[in-house]
């Protein structure tokens, strides 16, 4: 599986890439919402997992400019969050009903949700909008 993961703290960039190569994936590290989508519009993924909150575009963000333009990668992402529910950004992201894993994880944790995610990317894929 192809993975482009999207998060601003770069260790935990490559913690997700670790777990993700361990696997016998394939990922892409970037360290912003801008960058990601630059790399979106020539690449394509199975998945994009993304931070919610970043400085400057949010994962969030990047979500609803993908699904605007009709583009494929918004039904394949899923998001990481540290952020308390109630938030302005929690919010917006439950009204996307992607899914999303709670900061901090262990490597159980994350490949449940990665799982999780996938059959949320593929669902998405048979049943467009």
């Amino acid at each position: 599986m192809r993975v482009l993961v999207i998060d601003d703290e770069p260790d935990l960039a490559e913690f997700v890439a670790r777990l993700l190569r361990r696997r016998g994936d394939c990922c892409q590290v970037t360290h912003s919402a801008e960058s990601a989508r630059i790399l979106l519009d020539d690449q394509d993924f199975d998945l994009v997992l993304s931070d919610l909150k970043m400085p400057g575009m949010s994962g969030v963000d990047l979500y609803d400019l993908l699904n605007a333009s009709k583009h494929p990668m918004a039904n394949r992402m899923a998001f990481m969050s540290a952020n308390a529910p109630n938030t302005p950004e929690r919010i917006r992201l439950e009204r996307t009903g992607r899914p999303c894993l709670e900061k901090p994880f262990d490597a159980a944790r994350f490949e449940e949700f990665l799982l999780r995610s996938q059959a949320a990317a593929v669902r998405s894929i048979h049943d467009p909008p």
